[in-house]
């Protein structure tokens, strides 16, 4: 196939991917609309936001004749962090229309919600990461979110529920394979499949020293997001109370330089987040380091059997003590990592599970089914919500996170209730859900729950209250049990 890899080079994506596809043998270009500043990555094109804009006015855009001359070159489109070709997805129903193939790959950051991922994180019993612009959002809006000239933009990292809802419909509704990360994905109502890493697996050379004074490395890309300083406090703890070990906290540098200072390490704490492991595990476990991170297959059952110690602010101390302590332990994780990155992870492997995915959603055969969202239909005011559902934050750049929220009623524009109503339509329902309450809690128009079609929950199967795995879930990656989880979550 030719095919296109364009959008955010989140965690060296798209460079990554592509040279995945290459391995496969596929005709690849990469494209980009911004740096990042920790991935010296050179792409086939890079774009400016409007590269494709004709011109626009407040109800719709229209494309250039570049635009379509450019898409005609390829068969697959692979979109990673939910930017697409033209601002607020205007792209997908064009390239719908014409047979192109469409893949978008969600990132954490571009799903990630307040509400009501709160509830999800706090039932895995997780506080939500939350950070000061995503609070500064929700309190002033950066755009007027009822206008549908607002949408004619850059969507990506929007903290509203709108915008996020938005695109969730646009994905559902135009592309073949959503992929995402089932804890991140807040406003999601449509199957899905997992979202599979892959790194740059050139620098990373597998050593386990195996010390018995050993080096943990904390390396957060974002210091909220990852529990920074849970983590941090939680090593002056042990330290005070006597246990040998060295801390490096490496400045924020480029992944190549990382990964020769992942080579000093003995174990690397990834973060405290819900869910599943970052890229920073991947590379580590690469590199022969032992891995604590998020490792909760209740919410992120895909990839299977990841050997991570799982950690949560409730069993943090005894783990890592555990890591550093018992040596045999710390070895026997670090070997798993090594087989259990290269088996799931290289650029080849998560290439061949995204092609995999086009070819089940051919039969409807998804990983992931939500009802998170539908399930817990509440219009924000946020300050209510958190007051009434008794919702935990983590917010460590922000004095008083619950002040930055208001009593601003959060609904949905009228030019969404179409969109929605058809999203909803092509991706049913849990049979479930009461649709009849979410249609009144939103005000929605022209939905009428009833004719809603529902999902056959003989081949589903429930791994916590509001997410339910198809019966071919995974089916295309390797599945091995390294190291059982049991011995890995012993604290």
């Amino acid at each position: 196939m030719k095919i296109l890899i364009s959008g955010i080079n989140t965690a060296g994506f798209i460079y990554n991917f592509g040279r995945g596809f290459s391995e496969l043998g596929h005709d690849v270009k990469t494209a980009a609309f911004s740096s990042n500043e920790f991935y010296d990555h050179n792409f086939s094109f890079v774009f400016a936001p409007n590269t494709f804009v004709q011109g626009q006015n407040n109800t719709s855009l229209e494309p250039s004749k570049e635009f379509f001359s450019f898409i005609e070159n390829f068969d697959l489109f692979i979109f990673i962090s939910g930017q697409t070709l033209l601002p607020g997805m205007y792209d997908l129903p064009i390239l719908h229309e014409m047979g192109k193939k469409v893949i978008i790959r969600n990132t954490g950051s571009c799903t990630r919600f307040i509400y009501p991922s709160s509830l999800a994180w706090n039932y895995a019993g997780a506080p939500f990461n939350i950070a000061l612009p995503e609070l500064l959002e929700l309190a002033r809006p950066s755009r007027d979110w009822r206008k549908p000239a607002a949408y004619m933009s850059g969507l990506v990292y929007v903290y509203h529920l709108a915008p996020k809802l938005y695109k969730e419909c646009m994905s559902a509704l135009y592309a073949d394979v959503i992929a995402n990360c089932s804890a991140h994905s807040s406003l999601g109502f449509s199957p899905f499949f997992a979202a599979v890493n892959t790194f740059d697996p050139d620098g990373c050379s597998p050593m386990i020293p195996a010390r018995k004074t050993p080096v943990i490395l904390h390396a957060p890309s974002r210091e909220a997001f990852k529990g920074t300083s849970v983590i941090e406090a939680c090593l002056n703890e042990l330290r005070e109370e006597g246990l040998d070990f060295d801390y490096i906290r490496p400045p924020k540098v480029p992944s190549k330089q990382l990964q020769k200072t992942l080579q000093l390490a003995d174990i690397v704490i990834d973060q405290l987040a819900c869910g599943g492991h970052g890229i920073l595990a991947n590379e580590s476990m690469a590199c022969g380091c032992a891995v604590l991170g998020g490792n909760n297959a209740d919410m992120s059952p895909i990839p299977f059997h990841r050997p991570v110690i799982p950690i949560d602010r409730n069993n943090l101390k005894e783990q890592i003590r555990r890591a550093v302590l018992d040596i045999p332990f710390r070895v026997r994780v670090a070997e798993a990592g090594i087989e259990y990155v290269n088996r799931v992870h290289r650029p080849a492997t998560s290439a061949s599970y995204m092609l995999s995915c086009l070819e089940r959603a051919k039969d409807a055969s998804y990983d992931y089914y939500p009802s998170l969202f539908l399930d817990n239909p509440f219009r924000p005011d946020y300050k209510q919500w958190l007051a009434q559902t008794h919702a935990r934050l983590y917010a460590p750049d922000v004095d008083d996170a619950e002040a930055l929220l208001n009593h601003r009623r959060d609904g949905l524009p009228e030019f969404l209730h179409g969109l929605f109503g058809k999203a909803l339509f092509k991706a049913g329902v849990h049979p479930d859900t009461d649709m009849d309450k979410f249609v009144r809690e939103f005000e929605l128009k022209n939905i009428q729950p009833h004719l809603l079609p529902r999902w056959d929950t003989s081949k589903l199967k429930r791994v916590n209250p509001w997410l339910s795995l198809g019966d071919t879930a995974g089916k295309g990656l390797p599945d091995k049990e390294l190291i059982p989880y049991e011995e890995l979550a012993q604290p």
